[in-house]
């Protein structure tokens, strides 16, 4: 899937909830049963996750146009 993806290409809500459920809450939970004596609790925040998953695509696309010299498409 990752060649197929534009440079530009972000993931909208949807697929996120997808892969958020079949990737990171399942890792997430594993680590909390696993770390619970440590202090590692698993809370479901999807919504959460997507909007710092947004804010980093953002930041790390305009860190990439400013030291490339891209342009928005």
């Amino acid at each position: 899937m990752m060649s197929e993806l534009h440079t530009n290409y972000f993931m909208g809500r949807k697929e996120f909830k997808k892969f958020y459920n079949e990737n990171i809450e399942g890792l997430a939970k594993y680590l909390s049963n696993k770390h619970k004596k440590d202090g590692f609790y698993y809370v479901n925040n999807m919504d959460g996750v997507y909007e710092a998953y947004l804010n980093e695509w953002y930041r790390m696309r305009l860190l990439i146009k400013n030291s490339s010299g891209l342009k928005d498409d």
